[in-house]
């Protein structure tokens, strides 16, 4: 998928700090990353249990329920459901990281995910501000900014895939931006 990808869709430019970068579309591989990701952010609950078992230490009867919890919990949490990594997506720390693996390739060395993270957080902030100015209220205008943030980087990764608001593959739009600087047509147009 990613040969393809790179041979049939179109580069669709995303301008981050001032620099616009080549912004790839989701590939296979990327949601292997998001669930390592995912499963990296959660606590072992075997270790929190080593941690916290001292707490109990005159209940033993509590101590063993404890560590049968944590072992089915362990158990539970080394993967990830499509459904959580869905939402996770749609937040504003998947949409980050969703960002980083379509952006990476293009600088490596620069685009680090703290640096994508930085830079997006600025302009979540800077539209923050530019709704206060608006006489919103301060946890409207952040709420606002965070969600409208995660949903714009979420449509411009799906459009560089040539996906529709479901997720159904449509191909380039008859407005994609190509290479040469033009717009694409269909057969017959301009």
């Amino acid at each position: 998928m990613d040969g393809a990808s790179r041979a049939f869709a179109s580069p669709w430019p995303y301008t981050l700090k001032g620099v616009e970068y080549r912004l790839r579309g989701r590939i296979a591989r990327f949601y292997g990353e998001m669930e390592a990701e995912i499963l990296s952010r959660r606590p072992n609950p075997l270790q929190v249990y080593r941690d916290n078992v001292g707490l109990f230490a005159d209940n033993e009867d509590f101590q063993k329920d404890l560590y049968e919890s944590a072992k089915r919990e362990a158990f539970r949490v080394k993967s990830v459901t499509r459904i959580e990594l869905f939402e996770w997506m749609q937040g504003l720390d998947g949409a980050i990281f969703c960002l980083w693996l379509s952006l990476r390739d293009n600088d490596p060395k620069l685009l680090t995910l703290e640096y994508v993270r930085t830079a997006v957080y600025d302009e979540a902030d800077a539209a923050a501000h530019e709704l206060l100015d608006g006489g919103m209220d301060p946890v409207e205008a952040a709420t606002k900014a965070v969600t409208d943030t995660a949903e714009a980087i979420q449509k411009r990764i799906s459009q560089a895939g040539g996906e529709d608001e479901l997720g159904n593959s449509t191909g380039p739009s008859a407005t994609t931006p190509t290479t040469m600087g033009s717009t694409t047509h269909s057969r017959g147009e301009g």
